[in-house]
């Protein structure tokens, strides 16, 4: 044992010898561990940490997200045998009275074995029996911990107890426990969700998503038989719009895909990514040992000559290695920390999700377990291999070995698979800043500058749609009358925030379309107003301005793809369309076309869109987005509109007030995150490259001082010197080069399904990669190879 001490004191008297070599070793290592273990924290509570419900494994979702209706979704439970439990729910907000006015909760409206299906009853009381859903009970709810502890003083009498939301008397029938939540954690409460033949919602509205429990003995494969039976008997007994139609694509979904879908790719990414920085780093120091011991070459060969074995000696350099990996690791938990709390920050996180994620201790062991990996693998592995049986008797022996290709292979080798991982990442970032440069610069069909969004939520139940009609009118009057606003209006969707209803419609002049089919499209509702807000283009005929009322003739407009597709070399002005969407169909008359906008997202199609009045909706709902054209900053446009909302009316709740520009920029908040990261990691993987070069032209430099020195002396200018001392750099560069193209071509095609419209073989992306690598390979190797050209022959040659 006081071998082993002594070995540690030693190499602890090397590191503080040789401080910038310990320095440089633990940076590069602290920052490949360090940011491994924040992304891997994410990953694990995203994607590998149980979820809050029983056997989840065996929860599936079903195809078509919520654009089930009600029929449609009772017809699936009478003809699924495998499955044990199905339940439907849908999202909506609700206000809730307190004392500064109405406020807004999220709450998710569920069929009667939701609980079941998720497996997880509540804490308090019970979930929802069969005769909750019935058409006509008395509401009942289920409060999330959260919203119990916060609102309701954690009250143990809770159940039993009336509470008021919509203005409508709702018992409380269970609390859940503090770690469930579904979907998300921002969701307050869980409403039975009534089923009702009578509805005009039950047969043609598509809105519920379907949950299902795959029964005890029930595979996968046939669960997705049963799926595939159940799709053909609802073509036959359905009729369905082309683009809507649920008799296709029939296909069941885990639980853990469908809750974190959107993350999942952007999480992995970025993983992968910093695992390459990772073993970067364990590359860089693996060459800082080869370096240092052919350096101790001599010492080497005179403990050898004195007896020490060879099992000693790379004892005696792993322990120095993993005195400085310990450092590093220390130095990770720093940037572990620091690296968790951004990625929380800047992830695509649904609201409340980041609260459930945690850095506990086990990251600090982790760090040290990576620590410890990293030293044997690249503090052993080389000792081991530089230090074979004669080699380092031969090192001692022989001057210029140290700087010949033999003894230089290792570390090359190493420094051609740094630059490999370096160019991976830098072609990768360099497609990501192009698809987000792409995006940035796509045409959405309106003008966010200058334009503010708020949710008004009203109360159905208190309020008539009538009279909910008359308040948003009332608020929209005293919004436009606000000094600084120029133009204001409402909808009942927000462009690329608010998902879009969808329905059925049949064209009466192309009876051609209909056969078998109707034609979907997107219903979105504006007031006067709303257009000239928004900045949206008009292509033909008129806007929809005050005389547009609910008792006048009922009008739209359509989108430009629309109208072509649907008359083709016509004009659309004047022709019909009749919706089925909101139950009764309705005609409509069109009355303009205007230009495409983005409504969803910004790389895919623009869907066909209906944009009737906002005061010609069947069924207005609770929510209306409000949208004003200003000079007003948010908080100061929020603050008014509290007041004048209150004024009105206290049962009218304000919520998610902010600018459209942020609405945008969230719409692609994944790829400009990817884009951050990826880029700080390529930034971080070229820096370790230079410095790895940086290292090897040194060790290059002051093995050949000699020859250089005489070179000098016999006439040699330095430019040549200059030239041949970054020749020697050439091989590991291009190994690196050829091999990090070579890797890109084999990712090709998984890095094309993370990006849109760009591919990884590029050759601007190829270029940018290639580029940006021989650029730091230039830097890193310019200094000690201008050094090599101020070597003085008189003075080298003399300490030689």
């Amino acid at each position: 044992m006081d071998g082993w001490w002594r070995d540690l004191h030693s190499g602890w008297r090397q590191l503080t010898r040789h401080r910038t070599h310990a320095l440089i070793a633990i940076l590069t290592l602290a920052l490949g561990i360090g940011g491994t273990i924040a992304l891997a924290a994410v990953v694990h509570g995203l994607l590998l940490r149980p979820l809050p419900y029983n056997e989840a494994e065996r929860i599936q979702a079903f195809w078509g997200e919520y654009d089930w209706s009600q029929s449609g979704f009772e017809f699936a439970g009478q003809r699924l045998p495998g499955f044990s439990d199905l339940a439907a729910y849908t999202n909506s907000a609700v206000t809730v009275q307190t004392g500064t006015g109405a406020e807004m909760i999220r709450v998710i409206d569920a069929s009667d074995r939701f609980f079941e299906v998720l497996g997880r009853p509540p804490l308090l009381g019970r979930g929802f029996e069969p005769s909750d859903s019935w058409s006509g009970a008395a509401p009942v709810v289920v409060l999330s911990e959260v919203l119990w502890r916060d609102r309701f003083g954690a009250d143990p009498d809770i159940v039993g107890r009336q509470i008021r939301l919509d203005g409508v008397a709702t018992e409380v029938v269970g609390v859940a426990a503090a770690d469930f939540y579904y979907p998300t954690p921002e969701y307050g409460a869980w409403r039975a969700l009534q089923l009702d033949p009578a509805s005009p919602d039950y047969a043609d509205n598509g809105y519920l998503m379907v949950l299902g429990r795959l029964g005890e003995g029930t595979t996968a494969s046939v669960a997705n038989d049963q799926i595939q039976t159940l799709a053909q008997a609802m073509a036959e007994h359905y009729r369905y719009p082309s683009a809507w139609d649920k008799s296709q694509g029939a296909r069941l979904v885990d639980l853990r895909t469908h809750l974190m879908g959107e993350v999942r790719p952007a999480v992995l990414l970025l993983l992968g990514a910093v695992g390459l920085l990772l073993c970067m780093a364990c590359g860089n120091l693996a060459a800082l040992v080869v370096v240092r011991v052919i350096e101790r070459k001599g010492e080497l060969a005179l403990r050898s000559a004195l007896g020490a074995r060879r099992g000693r000696l790379v004892r005696q350099i792993t322990l120095e290695t993993l005195a400085l990996a310990t450092l590093a690791a220390l130095a990770a938990w720093l940037v572990a920390r620091w690296g968790f709390a951004a990625l929380l920050a800047s992830l695509p996180l649904s609201e409340g999700f980041a609260q459930t994620l945690r850095l506990d201790g086990w990251a600090l062991g982790m760090a040290l377990a990576l620590a410890l990996v990293s030293a044997l693998l690249a503090g052993g592995l080389p000792a081991m291999l530089l230090l074979r049986r004669g080699r380092w008797r031969a090192m001692g022996q022989q001057r210029s070995a140290a700087g010949g290709v033999r003894h230089q292979a290792p570390q090359r080798a190493l420094i051609a698979l740094q630059l490999t991982l370096a160019v991976v990442l830098a072609t990768g970032s360099a497609l990501l800043i192009r698809t987000v440069n792409a995006l940035q610069d796509t045409d959405l069909g309106f003008n966010p500058q200058g334009l503010l969004s708020a949710d008004l939520v009203s109360n159905v139940h208190e309020l008539s749609a009538l009279e909910r009609s008359r308040l948003q009118d009332a608020v929209l009057e005293r919004v436009q009358a606000l000094p600084g606003v120029e133009a204001a209006g409402l909808t009942n969707r927000l462009p690329l925030r608010d998902g879009g209803w969808q329905g059925p419609v049949e064209v009466p002049a192309r009876p051609d379309l209909d056969a078998g089919h109707w034609q979907t499209v997107v219903f979105r509702s504006g007031s006067a107003g709303y257009f000239d807000a928004t900045g949206m283009r008009l292509r033909s005929g008129r806007w929809i301005g005050p005389q547009d009322t609910a008792d006048s003739e009922r009008v739209t407009l359509v989108s430009e793809s629309l109208a072509a597709a649907l008359w083709p070399g016509q004009s659309a002005l004047g022709q019909r369309l009749i919706s089925r969407f909101e139950g009764t169909p309705r005609d409509f008359t069109i009355v303009g076309v205007v230009a495409e906008s983005r409504l969803f997202d910004l790389s895919s199609d623009n869907p066909w869109v209906m944009y009737i009045p906002q005061a010609q909706q069947a069924s207005p709902g609770t929510l209306t987005v409000l949208v004003a054209r200003t000079s007003l900053g948010s908080a100061q446009f929020e603050a008014q509109l509290r007041q004048l909302t209150q004024d009105l009316d206290s049962r009218l709740a304000v919520a998610d007030v902010g600018t459209m520009q942020q609405v945008v920029d969230g719409s692609m908040a994944q790829s400009l995150q990817l884009r951050f990261h990826l880029s700080l990691l390529a930034g971080l993987a070229l820096l370790l490259g230079a410095i790895g070069v940086f290292g090897m032209v040194n060790h290059l430099v002051e093995a050949r001082r000699a020859e250089l020195a005489v070179r000098l002396a016999l006439g040699s200018t330095p430019h040549a010197l200059l030239a041949r001392v970054l020749a020697g750099a050439a091989p590991p560069v291009l190994a690196g080069a050829v091999c990090g193209t070579a890797l890109i071509a084999m990712l090709s095609r998984w890095l094309d399904g993370v990006v849109h419209g760009l591919s990884a073989l590029d050759p601007w992306n190829l270029s940018a990669g290639l580029g940006a690598l021989l650029s730091v390979a230039v830097l890193g190797a310019l200094a000690p190879a201008w050094r090599a050209t101020r070597v003085s022959p008189a003075v080298t040659l003399r300490a030689e």
